[in-house]
C-alpha cells in the first residue's frame, strides 16, 4: 500500500480497481500497483513518509485488548471473491461487534455487495486522508484472514470463516434481485428445461476450449434443453439466437445476469464468477474443473464438480499460461469430462436419474 498526491484533476478507469476520480492536491491511500501506474502516467507523486499512521487490520486484532472496531476494507479482488467477502463479512461484523465499510469498484458494490445486503457503506476508491481519518484500521488484503495459504485447494468461504473464528456450519445469505429488473428480464414461457452456460473464465487455461463447443452444444441439445450462454463475448465465438440457443454474453449487467440465472433449471460452467452467483441463487450447477480442485467448492451447497482426471490436474494455474506449455488446458479433452459425460451428468442432476 502507498500514499500518493494527485497532480491534477482526473477521472480514471482501471480493469481491476474500477472507475473513480482524483482531485489535484489531495492525498490518497492506495494499492501499490495502482500507485505505480498513476505515478508513471504523471498523474500523481509518491509520498516518502506516511502522512498519518495506518493500522493494518489482522487476525490478531480479533482477540486483542485494543481491537479496532471501525475498519475500512480495501477490496480489489474478482467478482467471485466479492461474493465470498459478501457471504462472510456480515457474520464477522455481528460476531465481533465490528463495523466494516467497503472501498471498491462501484460496479462490485452495486452488483454484488449491495444486493447481498452488506450492512456497511460503500467508499469510493481510492480513499483520501479525510476518509481514512474516520477509521481505526484498514483491512488491506482479505487473504490476511486465510489461515491456510493453499490457493485453489481450499474453499475461500471456509478459509475466511476460519480466519474470523466463525464456526457455524451455515451462514444464511441471499442475493436480492430488484423487482423491476426481475420483471424486465423475464423470459418467455417454455416447456423445455433451461440450462445456463458459462464456458469462459479470466484466462484461456481455465476456459473451455473453443474447439469443443460444437460437440458440447450438440450433446446438450439432445437433452431437449434451451441453451442460454453467459460470459465474456470477446473470448468465445459469435453465435446467433434461435434454435434453442440464446446468447446473453455482454448484454446484461450483474443484477440482470442474476435475474436470468434465477430462471435457469441448471447452470453448467467452468470455475468462474457465474457459478458462484448461481450457487448464491440456489441454482443447481455443474462445474467443469481443469486447474481447480473440487475442494475449492466444499462450502457451496448447490454445486457438483466434474473433474478430468488428467495427471497434472488440478495445477491451480490461471490466466493464459499452462505450466505444460499447452495453448489450452488439456484437462477438458480427457475421457472423464467428454461432452457426452457432461450431458449425462447434467441429465442426472436435472431429473435425479441416469440418462
Amino acid at each position: 500500500m502507498q500514499f500518493i498526491t494527485a497532480l491534477q484533476d482526473t477521472q480514471f478507469f482501471n480493469p481491476v480497481y474500477g472507475a473513480g476520480d482524483l482531485k489535484k492536491g489531495k492525498t490518497y491511500y492506495t494499492f501499490s500497483q495502482f500507485a505505480r501506474e498513476t505515478i508513471d502516467r504523471g498523474l500523481a507523486r509518491p509520498l516518502d513518509r506516511a502522512p498519518i499512521p495506518i493500522t493494518r487490520f489482522m487476525p490478531t486484532h480479533l482477540d486483542g485488548p485494543d481491537r479496532p472496531q471501525r475498519v475500512l476494507v480495501m477490496f480489489a479482488g474478482g467478482l467471485g471473491d466479492a461474493i465470498t467477502v459478501g457471504i462472510v463479512l456480515p457474520t464477522a461484523m455481528a460476531r465481533h461487534n465490528l463495523h466494516f465499510d467497503i472501498c471498491c469498484d462501484p460496479k462490485k458494490w452495486e452488483g454484488i455487495f449491495k444486493p447481498m445486503a452488506s450492512p456497511g457503506r460503500h467508499v469510493p476508491f481510492p480513499p483520501d486522508l479525510d476518509i481514512l481519518s474516520g477509521y481505526e484500521a484498514v483491512l488491506c488484503d482479505i487473504s490476511d484472514f486465510f489461515p491456510i495459504k493453499e490457493g485453489l485447494k481450499v474453499s475461500p468461504v471456509i478459509q475466511l470463516m476460519q480466519g474470523f473464528h466463525i464456526h457455524d456450519p451455515l451462514i444464511r445469505v441471499a442475493y436480492r434481485i430488484p423487482a423491476e429488473i426481475g420483471q424486465r428480464m423475464l423470459l418467455p414461457a417454455t416447456d423445455r428445461k433451461r440450462i445456463g452456460l458459462n464456458l469462459d473464465s479470466n484466462g484461456r487455461i481455465k476456459s473451455y476450449p473453443l474447439k469443443l463447443y460444437e460437440a458440447l452444444f450438440s450433446t446438450l441439445r439432445s437433452l431437449d434443453l434451451d441453451l442460454h450462454l453467459f460470459g465474456n463475448k470477446s473470448l468465445t465465438p459469435d453465435l446467433s439466437n434461435g434454435d434453442g440457443l440464446f446468447d446473453w454474453r455482454g448484454k446484461a449487467d450483474i443484477p440482470e445476469l442474476a435475474a436470468l440465472l434465477a430462471q435457469m433449471d441448471i447452470v453448467l460452467g467452468v470455475d468462474s464468477f457465474i457459478v458462484h452467483l448461481a450457487d448464491l441463487l440456489e441454482k443447481t450447477s455443474l462445474v467443469l474443473l481443469g486447474t481447480t480442485a473440487p475442494t475449492y467448492f466444499d462450502w457451496h451447497r448447490h454445486i457438483a464438480c466434474l473433474q478430468s482426471g488428467l495427471d497434472c490436474s488440478p495445477c491451480f494455474a490461471f490466466a493464459d499460461q499452462c505450466p505444460k506449455g499447452y495453448a489450452a488446458c488439456k484437462a477438458f479433452e480427457q475421457p472423464g469430462i467428454r461432452p457426452d459425460v457432461i450431458a449425462q451428468t447434467v441429465h442426472s442432476l436435472l431429473y435425479k436419474r441416469p440418462l
